[in-house]
């Protein structure tokens, strides 16, 4: 795997799984999937309101243990624990990951905000994100600390501190379709 480092976040130049395998794995989650994530769980702005207009899916890592996902989800953290020498909670069966939908049909987007964690034990270290894009799409552009990230194509997969500033710009057009990991370390006091 050969990723390279743009600015505040890490990508893998090229796609790590490929259409068919996409479509199985989007399948595989709407069945096996726990329900939506509470709205209560999303970032919210200074006056309480929503930053996001979806509603991801959740599911348990668990429940992705026989597809491409594990690998990809076990690489990302090999590059994360030697890239930035971060002390990662191990990988568990029963972490959650998201599926996010934005579709143009609503405008999908989420406005600027950091991921965190409420805990006092841990927080968020590192946010993963693999496009499981079925087509293309307008609109939806990450933009971590101000920069565009090039993370368009179907399959590909990226990583970024999770402290750092970044949204989805309104999808426009299609439908944009991503699965995220929160790898988790203990809080620094």
């Amino acid at each position: 795997y050969h990723m390279a480092h743009e600015n505040d976040f890490w990508i893998w130049e090229n796609p790590q799984i490929n259409l068919d395998q996409i479509k199985q794995i989007n399948k595989i989650i709407s069945e096996r999937s726990i329900g939506v994530e509470p709205t209560e769980y999303g970032a919210r702005d200074g006056a309480g309101r929503a930053l996001k207009n979806i509603k991801p899916l959740r599911i348990f890592v668990k429940d992705l243990m026989d597809t491409f996902i594990d690998d990809l989800i076990h690489t990302a953290e090999k590059a994360i624990n030697t890239e930035y020498g971060y002390h990662l909670f191990p990988i568990n069966k029963w972490d959650q990951l998201l599926l996010n939908r934005y579709s143009s049909d609503i405008q999908g987007y989420y406005g600027v905000h950091a991921d965190g964690s409420m805990s006092d034990i841990y927080d968020i270290k590192m946010t993963l994100l693999i496009n499981l894009s079925e087509g293309d799409y307008g609109g939806g552009d990450l933009i971590i600390n101000g920069k565009t990230a090039p993370f368009r194509e179907p399959g590909s997969m990226l990583f970024f501190k999770s402290h750092l500033l970044h949204e989805v710009t309104p999808v426009t057009s299609g439908e944009r379709i991503t699965l995220t990991h929160f790898f988790t370390g203990p809080r620094y006091r």
